[in-house]
Protein backbone atom coordinates (compact mmCIF):
# COMPACT_ATOMS: atom_id res chain seq x y z
CA UNK A 1 0.00 0.00 0.00
CA UNK A 2 1.28 3.31 -0.94
CA UNK A 3 0.25 5.99 1.43
CA UNK A 4 0.99 9.32 0.66
CA UNK A 5 -0.88 12.49 2.66
CA UNK A 6 -0.37 15.89 1.43
CA UNK A 7 -1.88 19.26 2.05
CA UNK A 8 -3.09 21.37 -0.66
CA UNK A 9 -0.94 24.66 -1.29
CA UNK A 10 -3.71 26.91 -0.90
CA UNK A 11 -4.69 24.70 2.26
CA UNK A 12 -5.14 25.07 5.89
CA UNK A 13 -2.00 23.53 7.73
CA UNK A 14 -2.64 19.77 9.21
CA UNK A 15 -3.85 19.71 12.91
CA UNK A 16 -0.57 19.30 15.37
CA UNK A 17 -0.16 15.38 16.80
CA UNK A 18 -1.85 15.54 20.37
CA UNK A 19 -0.31 16.74 22.97
CA UNK A 20 0.39 14.77 25.90
CA UNK A 21 -2.60 15.19 28.37
CA UNK A 22 -2.66 13.75 32.15
CA UNK A 23 -6.34 11.63 31.75
CA UNK A 24 -3.88 9.38 29.89
CA UNK A 25 -2.05 7.58 32.85
CA UNK A 26 -4.13 9.07 35.07
CA UNK A 27 -7.61 7.42 33.46
CA UNK A 28 -7.29 5.97 30.50
CA UNK A 29 -4.36 3.60 31.36
CA UNK A 30 -5.84 2.25 35.11
CA UNK A 31 -9.10 1.40 33.11
CA UNK A 32 -7.98 -0.15 30.43
CA UNK A 33 -5.64 -2.53 32.25
CA UNK A 34 -9.19 -2.96 33.83
CA UNK A 35 -10.76 -4.07 30.43
CA UNK A 36 -7.41 -6.12 29.93
CA UNK A 37 -8.23 -8.26 33.34
CA UNK A 38 -12.15 -8.73 32.24
CA UNK A 39 -10.72 -9.92 28.61
CA UNK A 40 -8.20 -12.35 30.55
CA UNK A 41 -10.92 -13.49 33.49
CA UNK A 42 -13.16 -14.67 30.13
CA UNK A 43 -10.54 -16.25 28.35
CA UNK A 44 -10.01 -18.58 31.42
CA UNK A 45 -13.76 -19.08 31.77
CA UNK A 46 -13.56 -20.32 28.01
CA UNK A 47 -10.30 -22.82 28.98
CA UNK A 48 -11.56 -24.26 32.77
CA UNK A 49 -15.33 -23.38 32.63
CA UNK A 50 -15.74 -24.71 29.43
CA UNK A 51 -12.65 -26.99 29.11
CA UNK A 52 -11.85 -25.52 25.40
CA UNK A 53 -8.82 -23.40 24.22
CA UNK A 54 -8.73 -23.69 20.39
CA UNK A 55 -4.60 -22.94 19.46
CA UNK A 56 -4.32 -19.53 17.47
CA UNK A 57 -8.35 -19.10 17.52
CA UNK A 58 -8.32 -17.86 20.92
CA UNK A 59 -5.51 -15.73 21.60
CA UNK A 60 -6.32 -13.43 18.62
CA UNK A 61 -10.12 -13.22 19.59
CA UNK A 62 -8.96 -12.18 23.19
CA UNK A 63 -6.64 -9.91 21.10
CA UNK A 64 -9.26 -8.26 18.56
CA UNK A 65 -11.83 -7.57 21.83
CA UNK A 66 -9.15 -6.26 24.19
CA UNK A 67 -8.55 -3.69 21.26
CA UNK A 68 -12.17 -2.98 20.37
CA UNK A 69 -12.63 -1.77 24.30
CA UNK A 70 -8.98 -0.37 23.93
CA UNK A 71 -10.27 1.72 21.15
CA UNK A 72 -14.15 2.82 22.01
CA UNK A 73 -12.17 3.79 25.68
CA UNK A 74 -9.97 6.15 24.01
CA UNK A 75 -12.72 7.33 22.01
CA UNK A 76 -14.70 8.23 25.10
CA UNK A 77 -11.97 10.15 27.23
CA UNK A 78 -10.70 11.59 23.76
CA UNK A 79 -7.27 10.52 24.98
CA UNK A 80 -5.01 11.08 21.82
CA UNK A 81 -1.56 11.11 22.66
CA UNK A 82 -0.45 8.35 20.60
CA UNK A 83 2.87 7.08 22.20
CA UNK A 84 0.69 6.73 25.26
CA UNK A 85 -1.90 4.47 23.14
CA UNK A 86 0.76 2.52 22.03
CA UNK A 87 3.37 2.32 24.46
CA UNK A 88 -0.07 1.57 27.22
CA UNK A 89 -1.33 -1.13 24.73
CA UNK A 90 1.70 -3.12 23.76
CA UNK A 91 1.56 -3.23 28.25
CA UNK A 92 -1.66 -4.14 28.95
CA UNK A 93 -1.90 -6.84 26.21
CA UNK A 94 1.29 -8.69 27.65
CA UNK A 95 -0.35 -8.10 30.84
CA UNK A 96 -3.85 -9.63 30.08
CA UNK A 97 -1.93 -12.52 28.83
CA UNK A 98 0.20 -12.76 32.18
CA UNK A 99 -3.14 -12.43 34.09
CA UNK A 100 -4.40 -15.27 31.89
CA UNK A 101 -2.01 -17.24 33.70
CA UNK A 102 -2.52 -15.97 37.20
CA UNK A 103 -6.26 -16.25 37.18
CA UNK A 104 -6.22 -19.75 36.38
CA UNK A 105 -3.87 -20.61 39.68
CA UNK A 106 -6.50 -18.82 41.25
CA UNK A 107 -9.34 -20.57 39.84
CA UNK A 108 -7.53 -23.99 40.05
CA UNK A 109 -5.73 -23.55 43.33
CA UNK A 110 -7.34 -20.78 45.27
CA UNK A 111 -10.84 -20.43 44.19
CA UNK A 112 -11.68 -24.14 43.51
CA UNK A 113 -14.77 -25.81 42.08
CA UNK A 114 -16.07 -29.23 42.21
CA UNK A 115 -16.05 -31.65 39.03
CA UNK A 116 -14.03 -28.11 37.06
CA UNK A 117 -12.08 -29.01 34.21
CA UNK A 118 -8.40 -27.60 35.87
CA UNK A 119 -5.30 -26.63 34.01
CA UNK A 120 -3.79 -28.54 36.76
CA UNK A 121 -5.08 -31.60 38.34
CA UNK A 122 -6.15 -31.19 41.68
CA UNK A 123 -4.36 -33.96 43.29
CA UNK A 124 -1.03 -31.94 42.77
CA UNK A 125 0.10 -29.70 45.90
CA UNK A 126 1.32 -26.45 44.36
CA UNK A 127 1.98 -23.48 46.64
CA UNK A 128 2.71 -20.68 44.58
CA UNK A 129 2.65 -19.30 41.02
CA UNK A 130 5.73 -19.90 39.87
CA UNK A 131 5.54 -24.05 40.75
CA UNK A 132 2.22 -24.02 38.98
CA UNK A 133 3.55 -22.49 36.44
CA UNK A 134 6.40 -25.15 35.89
CA UNK A 135 4.00 -28.45 36.80
CA UNK A 136 1.75 -26.63 33.84
CA UNK A 137 4.47 -26.68 31.48
CA UNK A 138 5.88 -30.01 32.83
CA UNK A 139 2.01 -32.14 32.46
CA UNK A 140 2.41 -30.71 28.71
CA UNK A 141 -0.27 -28.32 26.52
CA UNK A 142 -2.44 -30.69 24.15
CA UNK A 143 -1.71 -29.42 20.77
CA UNK A 144 -4.18 -30.80 17.42
CA UNK A 145 -3.82 -33.66 15.97
CA UNK A 146 -2.62 -35.67 19.15
CA UNK A 147 0.33 -33.53 20.03
CA UNK A 148 1.86 -32.58 23.23
CA UNK A 149 3.85 -29.68 24.38
CA UNK A 150 5.91 -30.14 27.69
CA UNK A 151 8.93 -28.30 28.91
CA UNK A 152 10.54 -25.56 27.20
CA UNK A 153 8.26 -26.52 23.85
CA UNK A 154 5.30 -25.58 26.90
CA UNK A 155 6.80 -22.50 27.04
CA UNK A 156 7.40 -21.61 23.44
CA UNK A 157 3.51 -22.20 22.65
CA UNK A 158 2.74 -19.95 25.42
CA UNK A 159 4.81 -17.06 24.09
CA UNK A 160 3.63 -17.65 20.36
CA UNK A 161 -0.13 -17.38 22.25
CA UNK A 162 0.90 -14.22 24.22
CA UNK A 163 2.72 -12.67 20.63
CA UNK A 164 -0.87 -13.42 19.04
CA UNK A 165 -2.56 -11.58 21.69
CA UNK A 166 -0.25 -8.45 21.15
CA UNK A 167 -0.49 -8.57 17.46
CA UNK A 168 -4.11 -9.25 17.39
CA UNK A 169 -4.92 -5.83 19.98
CA UNK A 170 -2.20 -3.85 17.92
CA UNK A 171 -3.92 -4.94 14.56
CA UNK A 172 -7.24 -2.95 15.78
CA UNK A 173 -5.67 0.13 18.11
CA UNK A 174 -3.27 1.23 15.45
CA UNK A 175 -5.28 1.53 12.58
CA UNK A 176 -7.80 3.90 15.46
CA UNK A 177 -5.22 6.34 16.11
CA UNK A 178 -4.78 6.88 12.06
CA UNK A 179 -7.58 9.92 12.19
CA UNK A 180 -6.40 13.36 13.10
CA UNK A 181 -6.83 14.52 16.93
CA UNK A 182 -8.04 18.50 17.86
CA UNK A 183 -6.09 20.02 20.29
CA UNK A 184 -8.11 22.97 20.18
CA UNK A 185 -11.72 20.97 21.62
CA UNK A 186 -9.53 18.11 22.75
CA UNK A 187 -11.42 15.53 20.88
CA UNK A 188 -10.66 12.87 18.25
CA UNK A 189 -11.93 13.86 14.19
CA UNK A 190 -14.94 12.12 12.94
CA UNK A 191 -15.73 10.84 9.60
CA UNK A 192 -18.98 12.65 8.11
CA UNK A 193 -19.10 11.32 4.92
CA UNK A 194 -17.66 7.93 3.35
CA UNK A 195 -18.28 5.95 0.13
CA UNK A 196 -17.16 4.28 -2.78
CA UNK A 197 -16.77 5.80 -6.36
CA UNK A 198 -15.95 5.04 -9.54
CA UNK A 199 -12.79 7.12 -11.54
CA UNK A 200 -14.87 9.67 -13.51
CA UNK A 201 -16.35 10.83 -10.11
CA UNK A 202 -13.23 10.38 -8.28
CA UNK A 203 -11.72 12.71 -10.72
CA UNK A 204 -14.59 15.26 -9.84
CA UNK A 205 -13.37 15.20 -6.50
CA UNK A 206 -9.95 15.48 -7.16
CA UNK A 207 -10.15 18.69 -9.36
CA UNK A 208 -11.37 20.23 -6.31
CA UNK A 209 -8.41 19.67 -3.80
CA UNK A 210 -6.25 20.24 -6.67
CA UNK A 211 -5.12 16.16 -6.92
CA UNK A 212 -3.82 14.35 -9.33
CA UNK A 213 -5.26 11.10 -10.20
CA UNK A 214 -3.14 7.99 -10.98
CA UNK A 215 -2.52 6.42 -13.65
CA UNK A 216 -4.28 3.29 -14.61
CA UNK A 217 -6.76 4.50 -11.33
CA UNK A 218 -9.62 2.20 -10.89
CA UNK A 219 -12.72 2.44 -8.24
CA UNK A 220 -11.79 4.99 -4.96
CA UNK A 221 -13.27 5.67 -2.04
CA UNK A 222 -13.34 8.56 0.20
CA UNK A 223 -13.69 10.06 3.51
CA UNK A 224 -14.69 13.71 4.96
CA UNK A 225 -13.26 13.95 8.26
CA UNK A 226 -14.59 16.86 10.50
CA UNK A 227 -13.64 18.13 13.75
CA UNK A 228 -16.10 17.83 16.30
CA UNK A 229 -16.50 21.44 17.72
CA UNK A 230 -15.50 22.64 13.94
CA UNK A 231 -12.43 24.60 15.48
CA UNK A 232 -10.10 22.72 13.08
CA UNK A 233 -9.94 22.02 9.41
CA UNK A 234 -11.70 19.51 7.41
CA UNK A 235 -10.02 16.81 5.82
CA UNK A 236 -10.40 14.62 2.84
CA UNK A 237 -8.89 11.20 2.47
CA UNK A 238 -8.79 9.72 -1.45
CA UNK A 239 -7.37 6.72 -1.86
CA UNK A 240 -7.78 4.61 -5.25
CA UNK A 241 -7.13 0.87 -6.50
CA UNK A 242 -4.56 0.35 -8.57
CA UNK A 243 -4.33 -2.97 -10.96
CA UNK A 244 -1.11 -4.56 -8.90
CA UNK A 245 -4.06 -4.10 -6.06
CA UNK A 246 -1.65 -1.74 -4.39
CA UNK A 247 -3.45 1.65 -3.05
CA UNK A 248 -2.73 5.07 -3.30
CA UNK A 249 -4.23 7.49 -0.64
CA UNK A 250 -4.36 10.66 -0.09
CA UNK A 251 -5.17 13.08 2.93
CA UNK A 252 -5.66 16.95 1.90
CA UNK A 253 -6.88 19.09 4.12
CA UNK A 254 -9.19 21.82 3.19
CA UNK A 255 -9.87 25.37 3.80
CA UNK A 256 -13.48 26.69 4.02
CA UNK A 257 -14.08 27.39 0.19
CA UNK A 258 -12.25 23.76 -0.69
CA UNK A 259 -14.84 22.42 1.74
CA UNK A 260 -17.83 23.49 0.51
CA UNK A 261 -16.99 23.05 -3.16
CA UNK A 262 -16.37 19.48 -1.92
CA UNK A 263 -19.75 19.01 -0.58
CA UNK A 264 -21.78 20.52 -3.21
CA UNK A 265 -19.28 17.60 -5.32
CA UNK A 266 -20.47 14.94 -3.26
CA UNK A 267 -23.92 15.84 -3.06
CA UNK A 268 -23.64 16.05 -7.06
CA UNK A 269 -22.17 12.36 -7.14
CA UNK A 270 -24.75 10.92 -4.84
CA UNK A 271 -27.61 12.37 -6.74
CA UNK A 272 -25.96 11.07 -10.00
CA UNK A 273 -25.38 7.80 -8.40
CA UNK A 274 -29.44 7.31 -7.29
CA UNK A 275 -30.91 8.10 -10.61
CA UNK A 276 -28.73 6.37 -12.84
CA UNK A 277 -30.27 3.42 -14.50
CA UNK A 278 -28.76 0.62 -12.46
CA UNK A 279 -29.94 2.12 -9.69
CA UNK A 280 -33.59 2.65 -10.63
CA UNK A 281 -33.39 -1.43 -11.85
CA UNK A 282 -32.21 -1.97 -7.93
CA UNK A 283 -34.89 -0.03 -6.37
CA UNK A 284 -37.58 -1.50 -8.86
CA UNK A 285 -36.43 -4.81 -8.12
CA UNK A 286 -36.73 -4.13 -4.88
CA UNK A 287 -40.59 -3.04 -5.32
CA UNK A 288 -40.93 -6.32 -7.08
CA UNK A 289 -39.54 -7.65 -4.37
CA UNK A 290 -41.64 -6.74 -1.37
Amino acid sequence: MDNERKTCADGPAPPEPARFLWRGPLFWLPVATGLGLVAAWIAVVVQVDFGRSPLVILPLLVGVGLGAMLVGLMRLAQVGHRPTIVIGTVAIALATVASQHYIGYLKTYRWPRQNANLLVPQALSVVDFDEYMQQRAKNGLSLPWGYTARNRLAWLVWAIDGLLVLGATLSVVVPGVRLPYCNRCLSWYRVIRSGRIDVEASRALAEVVGLVVPDRAGAARYRLLACNAGCGPAGLDLSWEQPSRNTSSNRTWLNPQQHNQLTQALDKINAQQHSSPSAASNRNQRKLGD
